[in-house]
């Protein structure tokens, strides 16, 4: 199954997001995603599975990439 991801307060100064998801509400064992775009798809997910996703922006400078603080986390339940 697949999880689209859409962030709704798109930032155009930033260089990217990172989503973080899990199964866990703690994020214990959370798999990373970073991406350039507002909205982004994660294929893979287990379905009739609850996932825990939040978010956070980011921007590059020079070789590093400083963060922001993540979004509260969202609960999102497949049935």
């Amino acid at each position: 199954d697949t999880m689209t991801i859409k962030v709704k307060k798109f930032d155009k100064k930033v260089d990217g997001y990172q989503i973080k998801y899990s199964k866990n509400k703690n994020f214990k064992g959370a798999k990373t995603v970073n991406t350039k775009t507002a909205k982004t798809v994660i294929k893979g997910l287990n379905a009739t599975k609850v996932y825990y996703v939040k978010v956070r922006k980011f921007v590059k400078s020079g070789n590093k990439k400083v963060y922001g603080n993540f979004s509260k986390s969202y609960k999102i339940i497949y049935a």
